[in-house]
C-alpha cells in the first residue's frame, strides 16, 4: 500500500515536472514569437531611415 502510494506521488511528479516545462517551453517560444517580430519593426524602422539619410547625403 505504502509502495504504491509513493510511486504514484512520483508519477504525478514525473507528469507534473514533463507538463510544468513543456509548459514553460511553450510559453517561452510564443513570447519569443511574438516578441521578435516586434523588435524587428522597431530596430528596422531606424535602420531604414539612417540609410534613407545615409543614401540621400551621399
Amino acid at each position: 500500500m505504502i509502495e504504491s502510494i509513493s510511486k504514484f506521488i512520483s508519477d504525478i511528479i514525473r507528469v507534473g515536472a514533463i507538463v510544468i516545462i513543456g509548459f514553460t517551453l511553450y510559453l517561452i517560444y510564443n513570447n519569443y514569437d511574438s516578441f521578435s517580430p516586434k523588435k524587428n519593426i522597431v530596430e528596422v524602422q531606424p535602420q531604414n531611415t539612417t540609410r534613407i539619410k545615409v543614401t540621400s547625403a551621399d
